[in-house]
């Protein structure tokens, strides 16, 4: 009947159990079915099922896959513009604007003048939207973007004029670069907007790290540039030579893409996917490593080894942050000397 089709489903995808082999084996058998055709049957479904779909399911996902290469070859400022609007989907937003600019799109920082509420095309390059500012509010975004339909900002004192927001508002524009296209300079534009005592007037010159880390914190991503750059401190070695270290340990920086536990045999390992500026790389870790990762931004220590491409075995992890200029480690032994104890919980 349909409902005991329906049950073998929902049984199946759980991975089937004794009593409802039994169960099928002897229902076949009453239809005909030799108890050794019934048991190699229920075998054959059951494999099946760990990865199956309906004709209609499998169509309609090959249709969506024709349509997003077509555009992707065809139409790639359109294609990563409406991948980026969808918040990319499997991935980071940081790693589809990434693969926007290895492909020689531009992914532009979002402007006070120019910018719409998401990601929208500007000619050949893409220009992030006032709404992916973190802290910034849609209602905030709708104020600005209602004043400059009236006519446009010409000045910071302008659009403080025009604009109400708060001071978490003003400095999230700050962070996010949308204001410099008004003031360039990071320290007329706070004491612009929030000079009025909240900051006082005695501000150090603004330091360009600092500011690349603040927009990275504000967009999850660092327009123009990857965000290893974000790492002053960093090993000198590149995805693109380790074709050349074959066999060798080595130690690199890597931006962590994904990171996931799968069963292999009767164990578990890590498997990962990283890259930099220059490439992407597999890798393979044990299970225990999972533990040190707590950021997008890695030291590791592996050996490379040709497989139908490279992957990196990896024998120790260490995580970086990005919150000072000095590129501070976290963990791993033999990475940064002595290691050091990582707190607090872990994203991945």
């Amino acid at each position: 009947s349909v409902e005991e089709a329906e049950r073998l489903r929902r049984e199946f995808k759980k991975g089937g159990s004794p009593e409802l082999r039994r169960y099928f084996v002897e229902r076949a058998s009453k239809r005909g079915f030799s108890r050794s055709d019934a048991e190699k049957i229920y075998s054959l479904l059951l494999r099946f099922s760990s990865y199956s779909f309906n004709r209609a399911h499998s169509v309609s996902y090959a249709w969506m896959a024709e349509k997003a290469l077509y555009f992707k070859v065809y139409h790639p400022q359109v294609f990563f513009a409406a991948l980026l609007r969808a918040d990319g989907g499997y991935y980071r937003l940081s790693v589809y604007a990434e693969e926007a600019r290895r492909k020689g799109i531009r992914v532009l920082p979002p402007s006070i003048l120019a910018s719409s509420a998401d990601f929208s095309l500007e000619g050949d390059e893409i220009r992030t939207g006032l709404g992916r500012i973190k802290y910034l509010g849609s209602a905030a975004v709708r104020k600005i973007l209602s004043e400059r339909g009236k006519r446009n900002f010409f000045s910071l004192r302008d659009f403080s004029a025009r604009v109400k927001l708060t001071s978490r508002e003003k400095l999230s524009l700050l962070d996010s670069g949308a204001l410099d296209v008004l003031e360039p300079d990071k320290r007329r534009q706070v004491l612009s907007l929030l000079g009025n005592g909240e900051f006082g007037i005695d501000l150090p010159p603004s330091d360009r790290f600092e500011e690349m880390v603040r927009m990275y914190e504000s967009l999850g991503f660092l327009p123009g540039e990857h965000p290893l750059a974000l790492l002053p401190g960093r090993l000198p070695l590149r995805v693109a030579e380790l074709f050349r270290r074959t066999g060798e340990e080595v130690r690199i920086d890597l931006y962590l893409l994904d990171a996931r536990v799968k069963r292999v045999g009767r164990g578990r390992l890590l498997f990962l996917f990283l890259g930099d500026e220059t490439g992407l790389v597999q890798a393979t870790a044990e299970e225990g490593l999972l533990r040190k990762i707590r950021s997008e931004f890695l030291r590791v220590r592996a050996r490379v080894r040709e497989n139908q491409g490279l992957v990196l075995d990896v024998v120790d992890i260490a995580s970086m942050r990005i919150g000072t200029s000095s590129g501070q480690i976290e963990g791993g032994e033999g990475l940064n000397g002595v290691p050091t104890p990582i707190h607090g919980g872990s994203r991945w």
